[in-house]
């Protein structure tokens, strides 16, 4: 499972490496980046919400101990 969580971000490179040798248009560029722009806020907002209800409390709790 740790070898598959990192898969999506190596094809993301691997893109990105294939990508810079040819020549493209620039609207390509553009949707790719609003494309990972709309991708990092979603990692961003799920991060937040995944810390808010289970990962913080627990680590409080934890730290606290009650």
């Amino acid at each position: 499972m740790a070898f598959f969580f990192y898969l999506p971000n190596l094809l993301v490179a691997e893109l990105f490496i294939r990508g810079g040798k040819q020549k493209t248009a620039a609207w390509i560029h553009v949707f790719s980046s609003f494309v990972l722009l709309g991708v990092t806020g979603f990692l961003l907002l799920g991060t937040y919400y995944f810390t808010k209800f289970y990962w913080g409390p627990a680590i409080l709790e934890w730290i606290v101990g009650s």
